[in-house]
């Protein structure tokens, strides 16, 4: 499935027990609600875990920030885990500042 909305695209697929959510660009505001929808969608007893690739995502504001911890909450009620894959310097260390790392896989 991809979608793309103003400045942001989002494609979401599955493999096996595993859910990828990609993001091109900004998650801001305008996507309040968004990528947790897309990605509620795909999700069932088998989801293990949720990979959301933000390597090609550009700009990450608190709404953003936002939208991932409800997308972790999402994944916890799925009984899986989310992992964030190589999320930029700036959002990680946003993630660090807020004391919101220990509620994220982060890999590079």
């Amino acid at each position: 499935m991809a979608l793309l909305v103003k400045n942001l695209g989002i494609s979401v697929d599955r493999s096996g027990s595993v859910v990828t959510v990609c993001l091109d660009g900004e998650l801001d505001a305008s996507y309040v609600g968004v990528v947790v929808d897309c990605v509620a969608q795909q999700l069932d007893a088998a989801t293990t875990r949720i990979v959301a690739d933000l390597s090609r995502l550009t700009f990450c504001d608190s709404s953003g920030t936002r939208e991932l911890i409800l997308l972790a909450r999402a994944a916890g009620e799925a009984g899986a885990e989310l992992v964030l894959h190589r999320p930029s310097a700036a959002l990680t260390r946003r993630l660090q500042m807020m004391g919101l790392e220990r509620h994220f896989q982060l890999t590079a």
